[in-house]
């Protein structure tokens, strides 16, 4: 074998040897985008969760604190968590929990009918990409959730059956005695 035969295989070697690295670097760089998706989607679901978690406690919070005072910006706290969670409002950028927080101490305002409407949870949650079967959980927990929430809307809008105002029947001792006996069974 000549000199110029062994450099000629060498360089056709090391052409092919570099074009097999590159190969597996691309490869390498698409699974790494690939994981980093999958993460994000799955940041993404989480997040839902948890705002699902948290306004269905707040719900809870806001008719049993209606229930045990009749003041009715519980009620309108309750009525805009249910409009947030169905896209009439755009969610904060903080947690529910921290901004309803916020709001009773009176360091954000309370939520006003604008533009700016929002996506329903569920629309977000279809567009975050998170699985089929992440999807269904999280929709069985809505709709336990959503089950909640009328037992608790019941609960507020008929405590004492014959009264004017649910307000008025509710601030009355056997008022708050019957919400708040449904709001905690």
């Amino acid at each position: 074998m000549t000199i110029r035969a062994l450099f000629f295989s060498m360089l056709v070697s090391s052409a092919l040897l570099s074009a097999v690295v590159a190969s597996l670097a691309l490869m390498l760089k698409f699974q790494m985008e690939a994981v980093e998706d999958a993460g994000a989607r799955r940041l993404q679901g989480q997040a839902l969760a948890t705002e699902l978690i948290d306004s269905s406690e707040g719900l809870t919070a806001f008719a049993r604190n209606f229930a045990a005072t009749g003041d009715e910006r519980y009620r309108r706290f309750y009525n805009q968590t249910l409009d947030m969670r169905n896209g009439l409002y755009a969610p904060p950028n903080e947690s529910l929990s921290v901004y309803w927080q916020l709001v009773l101490a009176g360091q954000r305002p309370e939520l006003t009918v604008t533009n700016n409407r929002g996506q329903s949870l569920e629309k977000r949650m279809i567009a975050s990409g998170v699985t089929l079967e992440e999807f269904a959980l999280l929709k069985d927990a809505q709709g336990r959730s959503d089950t909640l929430a009328k037992l608790e809307e019941t609960a507020m809008n008929n405590p004492i059956r014959g009264s004017r105002s649910s307000a008025a029947a509710v601030a009355s001792p056997a008022g708050r005695t019957a919400t708040t006996a449904v709001l905690y069974s």
